[in-house]
């Protein structure tokens, strides 16, 4: 539903192009049909670029408005993609991806014990020798990749462990 020329893009978003990612989280409930299994991951998909502090989209949801899991999946992303490359920048190092996320979260964007909570893993993960990007980042399943760009089914592995 949004182009690869535009999820791909090396360069800055024109604000048109930046309104059609926006709506990626909404259009995915109007045209594609889960399984009655699989209709609980619908509040993730369409909430988890949603903020802490009400400022993200689509619908600018604050705190709690958000489902719990979205907000672990919105977290968990941030750190996947900061320490990924993507077109449009290099990977950061864990340790720089952490300080991004941590003034973010001092913004109102992240919910601050979920923040604690994926740091603690983090190092959980750091001191058994085990590199944490490697072990949130897990291939993308097809399915995910097409609903969000590059966000995938990380979440389980982040939320089993705590």
């Amino acid at each position: 539903f949004v182009p690869r020329s535009i999820l791909n893009k090396p360069t800055s978003l024109t604000p048109e192009e930046w309104e059609l990612i926006k709506i990626h989280p909404q259009v995915y409930n109007s045209v594609l049909r889960f399984p009655p299994d699989m209709e609980d991951i619908l509040p993730i998909i369409q909430q988890h670029h949603e903020r802490w502090d009400g400022s993200g989209y689509p619908h600018g949801l604050l705190k709690e408005e958000t489902s719990f899991l979205a907000r672990i999946v919105q977290v968990v992303d941030v750190y996947d993609a900061l320490t990924h490359t993507r077109s449009y920048k290099r990977n950061f190092s864990c340790q720089k991806a952490i300080a991004i996320i941590l003034e973010e979260t001092a913004r109102g964007w992240y919910q601050p014990e979920l923040v604690k909570e994926l740091l603690a893993f983090i190092d959980a993960q750091e001191a058994k020798n085990l590199n944490p990007i490697s072990y949130i980042h897990m291939p993308p399943l097809p399915r995910w990749s097409v609903l969000c760009g590059g966000c995938d089914n990380t979440v389980s592995q982040f939320a089993n462990a705590n």
